[in-house]
């Protein structure tokens, strides 16, 4: 107690020769404390999950998207005093096992596609955020209901598919081309719309 009380400044009650002796030994042993043991022991593990949607069983770095988001999200983690564990997942039973294994704090999800979002979300048991999932306002009024903890990040993808023909059109060019690989969020309509 009193070696934690040290290290977490909560030291009052100690005296300066009982400081001075453990924080010497903490110094001449390098100790750090274990985040996992601290988990166990008190209601928050100070871990986000942040979890990528990919078809395939790996996570693709190379994404600029996801690699934006991943450095965004560990920048202000690392500011707030967190952690992240950054994994993929592509079938409910990843969920699982990452709660199971790990306490986490709260989950972030990139890219879960929302026909898939009913049966992945039951799964969730920690406050979660979810970016670019896209749902009906029906389904999110439903989710709303049963959860007070879950929120949605969106990009405008959808406008600004519209924004940028548009754009092109304005510049007088006639043959505009689109490429999209997946028609994520209705780009290729609105594409389409503005064209």
């Amino acid at each position: 107690m009193t070696v934690s009380n040290v290290m977490n400044n909560k030291d009052v009650k100690v005296s300066n020769e009982t400081k001075v002796r453990i924080l010497s030994i903490i110094n001449k042993y390098n100790y750090t404390p274990n985040m996992n043991a601290r988990g166990l022991s008190s209601k928050h593990s100070k871990l986000i999950g942040v979890l990528c949607y990919s078809k395939n069983n790996q996570l693709d770095f190379s994404n600029h998207f996801v690699a934006q988001v991943l450095s965004g999200i560990e920048k202000k983690a690392r500011e707030s005093g967190f952690f992240i564990l950054v994994n993929h997942f592509n079938a409910p039973d990843d969920l699982e096992v990452l709660q199971r294994n790990w306490k986490l704090d709260g989950i972030i999800i990139i890219g879960l596609m929302s026909h898939n979002f009913e049966t992945f979300s039951q799964t969730i048991q920690v406050p979660s955020v979810y970016i670019d999932t896209v749902l009906p306002n029906d389904t999110l009024k439903s989710v709303f209901e049963k959860r007070s903890d879950a929120y949605f990040i969106l990009t405008y993808d959808r406008e600004l598919a519209r924004l940028a023909t548009a754009h092109q059109l304005d510049l007088g060019h006639e043959k505009i081309g689109f490429f999209n690989v997946q028609n994520r969020n209705g780009r290729t309509e609105c594409y389409c719309a503005a064209l």
